[in-house]
């Protein structure tokens, strides 16, 4: 019961963040029954598997957006979400089965998840604080990465995680310094 009144809630602070003039109880019970992040998903998700049906599929050619993307303020034209954006109107986002399916079909479903896995296997393979800082980033944005693809953490590790890590081993290096001229 206090799960079904915390979600409530969160919905109701949501709308009012929002600025939605709408904040009654009748549309509370309509967002709490009907999710339309759920059905946003569902729909990009469908029009990949019409495009992978349909189209030519792309081969591989989109996976250069991470490669591009990692320099700031550029951009590659070839994305899945742009794709399907123009194609069949989505909302947005990029489920993160939508990739691998428009460039390689029902393969690229079946083998995607065994290369994620391996790399989460090398991740955590070995301790060390920078894995550990990657590995609770991916823990953190796994709602987004499979709402909105992998082209939205990117930044986050290529960028965010290593300048955390070296401000890490700056206070570090303070605290022990600190440590060592109390202790002298």
């Amino acid at each position: 019961m206090s799960l079904a009144i915390i979600f409530v809630t969160m919905i109701y602070v949501g709308d009012l963040r929002t600025g939605s003039e709408n904040v009654s109880f009748a549309n509370l019970m309509k967002k709490v029954f009907v999710q339309s992040t759920a059905s946003d998903v569902a729909y990009v998700f469908n029009s990949a598997i019409d495009y992978s049906k349909n189209s030519d599929l792309l081969m591989g050619k989109t996976y250069l957006t991470y490669i591009v993307k990692a320099i700031p303020l550029l951009d590659y034209p070839l994305r899945t979400d742009k794709i399907l954006l123009e194609e069949y109107s989505t909302p947005g986002g990029d489920f993160f089965l939508d990739e691998p399916l428009m460039n390689f079909g029902v393969v690229g479903i079946i083998i995607y998840p065994l290369i994620e896995l391996g790399i989460y296997y090398l991740i955590l393979k070995k301790k060390t604080d920078y894995r550990f800082f990657l590995w609770i980033f991916l823990i953190a944005t796994t709602f987004r990465t499979s709402w909105y693809g992998l082209l939205y953490i990117e930044k986050g590790i290529i960028y965010f995680i290593p300048i955390m890590y070296l401000i890490k081993i700056m206070f570090n290096k303070r605290r022990i310094k600190l440590n060592g001229e109390k202790n002298g």
